[in-house]
C-alpha cells in the first residue's frame, strides 16, 4: 500500500474485493451535523449483528482523524455510534483479520449524514 495513503483527508470509501467482486465496506467522512470524523457504514434493509471492518481499514481510517464507527440503518433512519478506542477493547479479531464488534456494544446516536464519496481504498 502506498505510504500516501497515511496523509489522506477524510471523504474516502473504504473496498475489499469478496467472493469475486469489490465490495464497499464502509466510509471515512465527515459526519453532519457533528462535525466528527467517522467510520460510516450506512446500511439498508439488511440485518446483521456484528458489523465487521479488517483492521487496515481501520487504522486508515485512524490516519484520517477517526473516532467513532457509525452504523447507519437507513431504512429505519436510526444511528448507532461506538468510539473507536472501545471497539478494539469490545471486539475480536475473526480468521479473516477482521474486527467484528457486535451491535450490542454500538449506542443509540443522533441521525448523521454525509456527503458522497468517489474515492476509494482498497484493503
Amino acid at each position: 500500500m502506498p505510504n500516501e495513503v497515511s496523509r489522506i483527508s477524510p471523504g474516502y470509501a473504504i473496498a475489499r474485493w469478496k467472493r469475486g467482486r469489490r465490495c464497499i465496506l464502509a466510509k471515512v467522512v465527515v459526519a453532519r451535523p457533528t462535525g466528527e470524523v467517522v467510520v460510516a457504514m450506512p446500511t439498508k434493509n439488511r440485518r446483521f449483528a456484528t458489523p465487521s471492518l479488517p483492521l487496515e481499514a481501520l487504522e486508515l481510517a485512524r490516519q484520517a482523524g477517526a473516532t467513532a464507527w457509525v452504523v447507519r440503518f437507513d431504512d429505519r433512519r436510526q444511528c448507532y455510534r461506538l468510539p473507536l478506542e472501545l471497539a478494539e477493547q469490545v471486539g475480536y479479531v475473526g480468521h479473516d483479520g477482521e474486527l467484528y464488534v457486535p451491535m450490542a456494544f454500538f449506542r443509540r446516536s443522533e441521525w448523521v449524514e454525509w456527503d458522497y464519496t468517489e474515492e476509494a481504498i482498497e484493503v
